[in-house]
């Protein structure tokens, strides 16, 4: 049941309660009136109310009417007589049939609300409405993380053959593999042609001069682990030495191995007839074993296959030294 409905039936019902008690105030009243009259004026002056009906006033047996008589003077009125004490309420008299409906008076102030009814039972279910538009496309949410792997499914039929592509760069080369068994011996093949003559690396000859310098002697021969004084006739056998090719030498190596002396030493090449071969030569210093810086300094000294060549040593002043061993070597 709705507030309002609920509010107008409790109007309904106070109003109709209000009704009823002004009907028993109105008949109290009168009741009151009508026994003032009754002791103070007569009943005469009770017939001149306005009638009632006859469940409203107490009253004894009525005798039979008698004649109408003169009416008489008005009487002053007397005085108000003091108001008797309110009689005890009657019985409810059987309510009445219900009167036709008044009109609506005016709303009366809003009540207050009254508690909340307990829920009533839920209707039944509605048939289910129209499907809405599609709403438009949300965003993407984030990436879930990746599932399990499925299992492996059944290998699928082969395709038709592809057209052979292009082939491929070499890849990188692979560890060398173990090493194979050694092959039969080949044939032997044809001589080939005689190289060029490569450099000669170098010739260390020994010579020693002990024995051999005579007192007064300045220059000799050595070579070939020999020596001779250049007095003597040129025995280039003796000291001599010889190359299997044609070489050519920049550098000229010497040193002694013995005393120290108060004078230079100078050692050249020369040929079998005692002419020196090429130019520069190698100077041991004063008081010294070997010169300053090697190789000596000398331009190209070529030498011919097969000639026979020694080691000239001269000194500065005075004779050579006796017993001393003298090296010299070309490169």
């Amino acid at each position: 049941m709705s507030t309002k409905l609920r509010t107008a039936i409790d109007s309904e019902k106070e109003m109709r309660r209000g009704r009823r008690k002004a009907r028993r105030a109105d008949r109290t009243a009168r009741t009151v009136a009508i026994v003032a009259l009754i002791l103070s004026g007569g009943f005469a002056a009770f017939s001149a109310i306005t009638p009632y009906r006859s469940a409203d006033v107490l009253a004894g047996n009525v005798g039979p009417t008698g004649p109408a008589g003169a009416t008489g003077q008005t009487g002053s009125a007397g005085p108000t007589g003091a108001t008797g004490a309110t009689g005890a309420d009657g019985a409810i008299g059987p309510t009445g049939t219900i009167g036709l409906t008044g009109a609506m008076g005016p709303a009366g102030p809003n009540g207050s609300t009254g508690a909340t009814g307990a829920a009533g039972a839920d209707g039944a279910i509605g048939l289910p409405g129209l499907d809405g538009a599609s709403g438009a496309t949300g965003a993407d949410g984030a990436m879930g993380p990746a599932g399990p792997t499925g299992a492996t499914g059944a290998d699928g039929a082969s395709g038709p053959t592809g057209t052979i592509g292009l082939t491929g760069a070499m890849g990188p080369a692979g560890p060398a593999g173990p090493t194979g068994a050694t092959g039969a011996t080949g044939a032997t093949g044809a001589t080939g042609a005689n190289g060029a003559d490569g450099a000669l690396i170098g010739f260390f000859i020994m010579a020693s001069s002990g024995g051999s310098n005579l007192p007064g002697s300045t220059a000799a021969y050595f070579g070939n682990a020999h020596s001779e004084d250049e007095g003597s006739a040129h025995h280039p056998v003796q000291t001599g030495f010889m190359t299997p090719f044609n070489a050519t030498f920049t550098s000229l190596y010497c040193r002694t191995a013995g005393n120290l002396f108060a004078h230079t030493l100078t050692i050249v090449v020369v040929d079998s007839a005692g002419v020196q071969v090429g130019t520069g030569s190698c100077v041991i210093p004063v008081n010294g074993q070997a010169p300053a810086s090697q190789p000596a300094s000398m331009s190209s000294l070529t030498l011919i296959a097969g000639e026979l060549y020694s080691f000239r040593i001269t000194s500065g002043s005075g004779h050579l030294p006796v017993g001393v061993t003298v090296y010299a070597s070309l490169k």
